[in-house]
């Protein structure tokens, strides 16, 4: 995929577009079963990924205590899938320090479930690399602004 000049306020229909781009490169790499995103930040996508594949959206509440999120107050547990579920698409909308995504993708593949990552922006120099980002962002990068942010 061609690595179109990042954004840092980018607009619903942007990152629309950039979540279809995606769901169709990962329809690619194997046949999704659902689309697993935490809660904060990563539904949005989520929801356009789980309406796009036809497949189950599972929102977690999840957090890595080590990472860049502003959410460190929760219990962090993850649920289980059902045994019918062999491969997920994670998503969020940004891997900062990548601490998230890497737990996230360890616990799904410690399950035995092949996990597929994808993000809006992936920060270089990053704890985790993702399967597919739309956006490669420089690790000194400014804060991105996404528009579910905007007081």
């Amino acid at each position: 995929m061609a690595q179109p000049k990042f954004i840092t306020n980018p607009t619903y229909d942007a990152l629309h577009s950039a979540a279809i781009t995606m769901v169709r490169e990962a329809r690619t790499i194997e046949w999704i079963d659902a689309v697993v995103a935490p809660s904060r930040g990563g539904l949005l996508f989520g929801v356009i990924a789980s309406h796009k594949l036809n497949v189950p959206l599972i929102p977690v509440s999840y957090s890595s205590k080590h990472g860049a999120g502003d959410d460190k107050n929760h219990q962090n547990m993850l649920p289980t899938l059902d045994k019918s579920v062999r491969t997920i698409l994670l998503v969020d909308d940004i891997i900062d320090s990548g601490f998230t995504m890497k737990e996230m993708a360890e616990f799904y593949a410690d399950a035995q479930i092949r996990v597929i990552t994808a993000a809006f922006h992936y920060k270089e120099g990053a704890a985790f690399h993702p399967d597919l980002y739309f956006w490669r962002i420089p690790a000194d990068s400014e804060f991105i602004n996404y528009p579910y942010e905007n007081s």
